[in-house]
């Protein structure tokens, strides 16, 4: 297998260089920079992901914590953090496959099928390589490399495969046999895609757009039917897919529409109120109806909503100016607010996000065309 131009240049989607001028020059992208890197110094204090007492498991913060202090790493070297990363990731990569299936009630098979927490971890793990491959030796990108294969690329690769022969399934038969396509199928694409673009696999490569589509018909004209919680969930990767492939090969973009950016008014109506959450520290977070499942929820991820507002798949002015409003609106999972204004009609661009940074998957950089 080639190396793709991502893991060589080490540095990916992210330049690091237009972040460090922005965030001289605007005071918006230096705030943004500076509570990611705290939340990366908190992180590495911590000898491991996961911090003493904490109610989640290592899986589940996995992609967010190596993305936090992969960020910082990559846009303000510090030897603390580069030692953090590599000591954890060949960690990481060191434990049975087993282990990046996920938890005792994951289903186990040989060969090793994937689970949530597989795309979980590859997609962490990913984010180290692309964003500062530097803190590991060759030899060290070699075992990384190696353990994205064996742990993420080929296990999700073997659930996307049976999820889409379940599909089948239950399409022929009406329902009858087989299971539908769901958030599970969204997440497992997003492990499956970050792993086989970053080590430039053609052939796998070439399998992305039509799985997308499968994953994209999952949403409605309006509403997303698993619930506002799985929207945000599913929505999270599955925009990271579309991301990913258009860092790719922008190309590639006109074939892949982006349907969740036409339900932003479905999320709107679903915001109940706003209030105090002790528990979660000063400040007012919101609220939402949730049918479908728990009857409320949090706003969905802010990641999500600021990509709906700078999408370039076709999102309309009103729909964009409600994901700026949704994305200023304290939620559980982000306790200070991102202030951004309604796009032209003819450029879709927000006067207060950066003209060239997004903030997007899991509160992180991406450098846009």
């Amino acid at each position: 297998m080639s190396q793709s131009p991502w893991l060589l240049s080490t540095r990916g989607r992210l330049d690091a260089a237009a972040v460090r001028s922005k965030a001289e020059r605007e005071p918006r992208m230096a705030h943004l920079v500076e509570v990611i890197t705290d939340r990366a110094n908190r992180w590495v204090r911590s000898p491991t992901i996961m911090e003493p007492g904490e109610l989640p498991e290592w899986w589940h913060v996995s992609w967010e914590r190596l993305g936090d202090v992969a960020f910082a790493q990559a846009v303000a070297p510090d030897p603390n953090k580069a030692n953090w990363l590599r000591t954890e990731t060949l960690r990481l990569c060191s434990l049975p496959v087993d282990e990046w299936v996920g938890p005792f009630f994951r289903m186990r098979s040989n060969p090793p099928v994937g689970a949530l927490e597989t795309a979980h971890v590859g997609l962490g793990v990913a984010e180290v390589l692309e964003l500062c491959a530097e803190v590991l030796t060759g030899p060290e990108r070699d075992v990384v490399v190696a353990a994205l294969i064996s742990h993420c690329m080929l296990p999700c690769e073997r659930a996307l495969l049976g999820f889409e022969e379940n599909a089948r399934r239950f399409d022929a038969s009406n329902g009858a046999e087989g299971i539908a396509l769901n958030n599970w199928y969204m997440v497992l694409l997003n492990g499956f895609a970050a792993v086989t673009l970053l080590l430039g696999d053609q052939d796998r490569i070439d399998t992305l757009p039509e799985r997308y589509t499968n994953a994209a018909a999952l949403y409605n004209t309006d509403s997303y039917g698993e619930s506002l919680q799985y929207w945000g969930y599913a929505t999270l990767h599955l925009s990271n897919v579309r991301e990913l492939i258009g860092a790719h090969d922008a190309h590639l973009l006109d074939r892949m529409p982006a349907p969740y950016g036409g339900m932003v008014p479905w999320v709107a109506h679903s915001v109940m109120f706003q209030g105090p959450r002790q528990d979660l520290g000063e400040g007012l977070y919101t609220t939402m109806v949730n049918f479908g499942d728990a009857a409320v929820t949090a706003r969905p991820p802010a990641d999500v909503l600021t990509s709906i507002a700078r999408s370039d798949a076709g999102t309309t002015a009103e729909d964009a100016g409600l994901a700026r409003w949704l994305s200023s609106a304290p939620t559980m999972t982000c306790n200070w607010s991102l202030r951004v204004c309604r796009p032209s009609d003819s450029s879709r661009r927000s006067v207060g996000v950066p003209s060239s940074i997004c903030w997007s998957r899991r509160s992180r950089f991406r450098q846009l065309s």
